[in-house]
């Protein structure tokens, strides 16, 4: 039957199934981003003294960018600004907070699914024959660890379907790459690229206008957007 659900949905439902082999108690809590924040703040105060000034999203997003990335407390390289460290230090001490817990944030979702799978081949294997055929929506905010779930899922035989639009790829800053949509092909030998290049929504003014503004990125698939909605009317500049 189908599966339908968000990537960190799915890291959640395999940790679930899987939750022996990953080192986790079956009823593991996943914390709500004010938890996450909450618990930080009481972890900060455990390494700094000038807790009022330390900048908790900042710091609670710079760890979410991490684990994205696929870093973890000791593979995390210090960022050169008056921050960096504090950022460090947080991030170890809050992780092992987790496990004492017992207890993910959505970002472990990934992480931690990811790492049983790619450490774990007969769970692969059965989760393989469970998801023959893969398709992805929104393929440009995909991230690191989202990639090399997929990529590992996919294979060998890569029945793999994505949709994206690069020129709309936005979410850079919490750990989208871009190049995951640009290298899909080289990712996924024999791809057949379709572009959905009419828009129904817009006059051709305003599409004309759109395209020589994106044109100028560097990194992107050229692509054209067209309207059968006629010229319309002129852009009005403030």
């Amino acid at each position: 039957e189908m599966v339908v659900c968000t990537s960190h949905s799915l890291g959640n439902r395999i940790l679930r199934e899987f939750h022996e082999e990953a080192g986790l108690p079956k009823n593991f809590k996943i914390l709500s981003e004010q938890e996450k924040l909450i618990l930080l703040k009481s972890k900060l105060r455990e390494v700094t003294a000038r807790n009022e000034n330390a900048d908790l999203v900042v710091i609670a997003s710079r760890i979410g960018f991490a684990k994205n990335s696929g870093l973890t407390p000791s593979t995390y390289s210090v960022e050169d600004d008056k921050i960096g460290n504090l950022v460090r230090k947080s991030f170890s001490i809050y992780q092992k907070t987790l496990t004492k817990m017992n207890a993910l944030d959505f970002d472990d979702l990934l992480l931690k699914s990811l790492d049983l799978i790619a450490n774990n081949e007969s769970i692969l294997k059965k989760l393989r024959s469970r998801f023959t055929y893969i398709s992805i929506d929104e393929y440009q905010d995909t991230n690191k660890i989202q990639f090399e779930t997929v990529k590992l899922l996919a294979a060998p035989k890569n029945n793999i379907c994505a949709v994206g639009d690069d020129d709309q790829g936005i979410y850079s800053w919490r750990g989208a790459d871009i190049g995951n949509i640009l290298s899909f092909g080289l990712s996924f030998p024999g791809t057949t690229k379709i572009k959905l290049e009419r828009n129904y929504r817009s006059t051709q003014t305003i599409l004309a206008a759109a395209n020589a503004v994106i044109e100028k990125n560097v990194k992107r698939t050229s692509k054209s957007m067209w309207s059968d909605k006629g010229e319309g009317e002129p852009i009005d500049h403030y």
